[in-house]
């Protein structure tokens, strides 16, 4: 059998229709075939092919594939074995056994690899039989493989890379697989081991009570119906570890069928940092127990020092307010004007203080309640009009025009503001003026943005002292031989007000030529409901002229509840100079039995007495009905944040603190009693 020399035999069907037309439709069926098929006589030559081969092989003749085939087929085939040795071996099997499926390489006449299939059949006709060649392309389904094999490999690569244990279950939820991650998470050598062990690395039962191995088995279910689960599960190590894991069971398709992918995360070292915030935060609970507690004791000292503080300085003041009204002499008058003025700046330096604890504490609020402009700028004059006088400057006050409202504020904190600036640019003016000016920089709705502005021609401050300025306890001159003194705090606590109040605070100034602070602040605004003029300020009472009460008050009996001799001098002197009656109680015992047996328009009650403070006392009178009518003033040196509040809580109408302006106290004496329905 020559297989170097393969002729198609030279068919000439001119004589035999007949044949001519067998042979038409043979072709015809032969070319049908969507597979490339070459056809072997019984000498194992080949004598036809079909389109496809010729489509296959990229040759248009069919004498090319037919005189030359071994020239489109690899010499040395995948096995190692000769072409033409192993073309002979497949044709002698599949005249053995009438049809035989091998692996071919061919290729196309470019050089081209073809990766085949071949199926050889026997056909036997007319005493004779003829090889036919099915030849299937398999390039595609190689390059399909070869895609699988890249994303199945890319996918362990990724899998295996990951530091997060992964195992693969099967669809009656045992392990049929697992990366290197869970071999070391759980301390198994190799995958056979691990697919062994795994269920049996666990506690028989959880933290929680229940037994592992049904748990799991139901979380399994559970994930595999739900499509996704995450859990917590402790799992033990191969050498018996405890070892804590988050799970996550993720429904995959695989294989036309679902499967279920494990994600285990090691959660030892998560709980052990969990241990130590927990152990953290009871050290930050326990330091915030003992700072809530150092506060609260620094506050109570706070509290007790202005009590103790303000009681005697209320004794001071107002037997210096009373010596000075009867005081003839001018000599000894200036005497007691200048221990009035250091006993205020005194209570000035108290309230910094007082204030600053409450900024710290967060506890500084701000109140609302409607007041006009000019009012506040008016008792700022009244104030400082002593000050300006014995240094010989002007205090100029410009209000614009445009400020014809009234304002919802806090009224005191932006006095206390601008008084402390204002002071400031006092005590830093030799010659010339201070400008108090106010005028609106915008108004949106009901709420009114103003911008204050302080102006002095004082001895200035450098870009770095100006820098230090609103640092508590910082001033421009820091050194211990400062001409001027103060606590340092004013402007501190200035500029918490102001943000308190959504505005804020800057300064410009320039050395022997003068200091601008400006701020700005926001309020509600009201229309005017009356307006008082600047050319109506009054002098500050001070005991030196008679107040006068109205006609209908005249002779009207107070009740003093106050335990300190030199206080109730002081309030009964005021009080019989106005023109009231009033009977003296020295603690609450003694008020709650003068109440029954007296008739009282109202009380003057102190906060803190020996035998019954002033809070049980007002509490004890508010609890008869037949009382409840009678206003009862706190007129106390508790000046905390929150006093104010548990003397209202506890049943009083208004609190003074001390030590009190007799103008304040009168003026709320008259206002309570004009109000009240005890007429």
């Amino acid at each position: 059998m020559n297989m170097n020399n393969f002729n198609r035999p030279d068919i000439d069907n001119n004589n035999n229709k007949t044949g001519s037309a067998h042979t038409r439709l043979s072709q015809l069926i032969l070319d049908s075939n969507p597979l490339a098929v070459t056809v072997l006589d019984d000498k194992m030559n080949f004598i036809d092919c079909n389109g496809a081969a010729l489509q296959l092989f990229e040759i248009s003749d069919s004498r090319e594939l037919l005189n030359n085939f071994f020239l489109f087929s690899e010499p040395i085939q995948p096995n190692g074995m000769f072409a033409g040795n192993l073309a002979r071996e497949y044709v002698r099997q599949a005249l053995e056994t009438g049809e035989f499926t091998a692996q071919w390489m061919h290729k196309t006449k470019s050089g081209a690899p073809i990766p085949c299939e071949l199926i050889l059949k026997r056909i036997d006709y007319d005493d004779t039989y003829i090889i036919i060649t099915y030849v299937r392309d398999l390039r595609a389904e190689v390059e399909a493989q070869a895609a699988v094999r890249e994303v199945t490999e890319r996918n362990k690569l990724m899998i295996d890379a990951t530091p997060i244990g992964f195992v693969f279950f099967d669809d009656e939820f045992n392990v049929v697989d697992c990366n290197q991650a869970a071999l070391s998470l759980f301390g198994v050598a190799n995958i056979q081991s691990f697919i062994d062990l795994f269920f049996k690395l666990s506690p028989e039962y959880q933290n929680d009570g229940i037994l592992s191995s049904d748990g799991y088995k139901t979380n399994m279910q559970k994930a595999f119906n739900d499509g996704r689960l995450i859990f917590e599960w402790d799992h033990l190590t191969a050498s018996g570890e405890n070892l804590p894991v988050e799970v996550t069971f993720v429904r995959v398709e695989y294989n036309r069928s679902y499967r279920i992918a494990g994600y285990f995360r090691d959660l030892r070292e998560y709980r052990a940092m969990l241990k130590e915030m927990q152990l953290a935060e009871q050290k930050l609970r326990e330091a915030k127990e003992l700072a809530e507690e150092s506060t609260k004791i620094k506050s109570e000292f706070l509290a007790n020092m202005s009590h103790e503080i303000r009681t005697p300085m209320n004794g001071i003041l107002g037997i210096t307010g009373l010596a000075m009204k009867n005081e003839k002499s001018e000599e000894q008058k200036e005497y007691l004007t200048k221990i009035d003025q250091s006993a205020r700046s005194l209570l000035r330096i108290l309230n910094d203080i007082l204030d600053f604890s409450k900024i710290e504490a967060g506890k500084l609020a701000i109140e609302k309640t409607e007041f006009r402009i000019d009012s506040v700028l008016n008792e700022i004059h009244n104030i400082l009009a002593f000050s300006i006088s014995q240094k010989g400057i002007e205090l100029i006050i410009n209000i614009s025009d445009k400020i014809n409202f009234n304002i919802v504020g806090d009224s005191l904190r932006l006095q206390q503001v601008i008084l402390n600036i204002t002071s400031n640019a006092i005590k830093f003016t030799h010659e010339g003026y201070v400008t108090v000016s106010v005028e609106v920089i915008e108004t949106h709705e009901n709420i009114a943005e103003l911008l204050f502005a302080i102006k002095d021609t004082g001895i200035g401050m450098t870009k770095e002292q100006c820098s230090k300025v609103f640092g508590a306890f910082d001033q421009a001159d820091s050194s211990t031989t400062r001409k001027y003194g103060g606590t340092g705090l004013g402007l501190a606590i200035s500029k918490s007000l102001i943000e308190l109040m959504d505005g804020h605070i800057w300064v410009e100034s320039e050395p022997n030529v003068g200091t601008t602070f400006f701020f700005t602040a926001k309020f509600e605004f009201k229309e005017a409901r009356g307006q008082r003029e600047l050319s109506d300020i009054d002098e500050d009472y001070q005991g030196g002229d008679v107040y006068v009460i109205p006609e209908e008050l005249s002779g009207a009996r107070l009740l003093i509840v106050e335990d300190n001799e030199i206080n109730q001098l002081i309030a009964s002197e005021y009080l019989k100079e106005a023109g009231f009656t009033y009977d003296i109680a020295n603690n609450g015992v003694e008020a709650v039995k003068m109440i029954e047996l007296n008739d009282y328009r109202l009380i003057l009650m102190d906060i803190q007495m020996p035998e019954m403070d002033g809070l049980t006392a007002t509490s004890i009178i508010r609890a008869n009905s037949k009382f409840e009518n009678i206003p009862i003033i706190a007129m106390t040196a508790n000046a905390m944040q929150g006093d104010r509040e548990r003397s209202l809580s506890a049943g009083m109408d208004d609190h003074i603190t001390k030590p009190f302006i007799p103008k304040l106290m009168l003026d709320t004496i008259c206002y309570w009693l004009s109000n009240s329905r005890l007429k």
